[in-house]
């Protein structure tokens, strides 16, 4: 899949620039690879057990600890705690530089992540992974809310 966008319908949306090929399972888990780039990224849906699920920032915090993150990572959210959109984070390790994006939409999470051997090579992944946002389908008119 190039050029097209990856969605779950009510759950998410990302859009897949050209170049880019999408390989996984649909509407849970995808790997995306750039045949003229060094950098991969991995989209993951998870649903929770219960409304008292993390929220976007633990998860990305959490997998950038699983990652060999620092100690002391922040994430985007961290200046506003009404916050509801995706959380980012960046981190760099030995073993390579990282970007991830988390968001939570009704009882699901969606990760997603990048990586790269640089940050130079991260850029264009974490562009990508930066389009992720919540589907939410159109609202039937004879709908009240």
């Amino acid at each position: 899949m190039s050029g097209h966008v990856l969605e779950r319908s009510g759950v998410f949306r990302l859009s897949v620039a050209e170049g880019w090929t999408a390989t996984g399972v649909e509407g849970h888990r995808y790997r995306l690879r750039h045949d003229g780039l060094d950098v991969r990224v991995d989209v993951s849906v998870h649903r929770r057990q219960d409304d008292g699920g993390p929220d976007a920032r633990a998860v990305v915090l959490a997998f950038a600890r699983d990652q060999g993150a620092p100690a002391t990572l922040g994430t985007s959210d961290e200046a506003d705690p009404g916050f509801t959109g995706p959380a980012t984070a960046r981190w760099q390790t030995d073993d390579g530089a990282w970007a991830a994006v988390a968001l939570r939409n009704g009882p699901y999470v969606v990760l997603a992540s990048a990586v790269a051997p640089d940050e130079e090579s991260l850029e264009p992944g974490a562009s990508l992974i930066g389009s992720l946002v919540a589907h939410r389908p159109p609202r039937r008119w004879w709908r009240r809310a």
